[in-house]
């Protein structure tokens, strides 16, 4: 078993989301195509980073203790995929968006799995079925020809990043924290 340190992931990550990301997201938004020739370094680094920090994570919240989870092996593939991704480097972007528009495809389906399921509670999912046509739509453009429609991904993963960030930033709660800190709220 791993006794796995992981402050220095963890630290990297608690920096990486709320400010690298949201730049490195701004600069897929306004050039793509030099962020394009940047890919394979970024992305490659990153999904080997992140493989190894959710691996570590699994372990140490042992997710392994439940047959459906699949933390582990999405770490691994991460990691392999971002170590072949760097290893080909100058030559990755059409593997990358074969790998990409693949990604894409199984996030709309499981999209899909989780509206109908949502439809069964009767909870929300017609966001989940848009969301995931939408996902396996981009899947699909970027399988038909990844090197030409490799740039235009790269500006959604731009929105993507930005999103993401925000999702874990928190904003709303940090920004009402900070507002009862310096008593903004009078007590009633």
């Amino acid at each position: 078993m791993v006794s796995a340190p992981t402050p220095y992931l963890e630290e990297f990550f608690k920096i990486a989301v709320p400010y690298i990301f949201p730049l490195i997201g701004v600069a897929c938004i306004v050039e793509p195509y030099i962020m394009t020739d940047y890919a394979p370094l970024l992305l490659g680094t990153l999904m080997i980073l992140g493989g190894i920090y959710s691996h570590l994570e699994a372990i140490r919240h042992k997710t392994y203790s439940e047959l459906a989870n699949v933390d582990m092996a999405t770490s691994l593939m991460m990691v392999v995929v971002g170590s072949i991704i760097l290893f080909k480097r100058d030559n990755a972007i059409e593997f990358m968006g074969y790998v990409w528009g693949l990604l894409g495809i199984i996030k709309g389906a499981r999209l899909f799995d989780q509206s109908i399921y949502y439809a069964y509670i009767k909870q929300k999912w017609l966001l989940k079925v848009f969301w995931g046509i939408a996902n396996i739509f981009l899947g699909v453009f970027l399988l038909i020809d990844p090197a030409e429609n490799f740039s235009h991904h790269v500006v959604i993963l731009g929105f993507e990043l930005i999103a993401y960030s925000a999702q874990h930033l928190n904003v709303p709660s940090f920004l009402m924290n900070k507002l009862k800190e310096i008593k903004a709220f009078p007590r009633k």
